[in-house]
C-alpha cells in the first residue's frame, strides 16, 4: 500500500506542475509540496491505530519529500547547464 500511494504520489505532482505550467514559478511549486508533506505527516501522526491511514500517509509524506528532492536536483542542474 505503501508503495502505490508513493507512486501515485510522485505521478500527481509531475502532472500538476506540468499542467499548470508551474515550472517557472518555483516558490508555488515548493508551497504546494510542503502542504503535501504536512497533510502527510499529520495523517501518519495522528493515526495511531488504524494501518491504512498510517500506509497512506507514509506514502504521502515520503512521496512529497522524495518529489521536493527531485525537483530542486532538477532545477539546480537546469540552472547551471542553462544559464540566463
Amino acid at each position: 500500500m505503501k508503495q502505490i500511494v508513493f507512486t501515485s504520489t510522485l505521478v500527481l505532482h509531475l502532472f500538476i506542475i506540468y499542467t499548470l505550467k508551474l515550472l517557472d514559478n518555483f516558490l508555488l511549486i515548493i508551497l504546494i509540496l510542503i502542504a503535501s508533506v504536512t497533510i502527510g505527516f499529520v495523517i501518519r501522526k495522528f493515526s495511531e491505530n488504524k494501518e491504512s491511514a498510517q500506509n497512506l500517509g507514509s506514502g504521502i509524506f515520503y512521496g512529497s519529500i522524495t518529489s521536493l528532492i527531485i525537483l530542486t536536483v532538477f532545477s539546480f542542474w537546469l540552472s547551471n547547464n542553462f544559464p540566463g
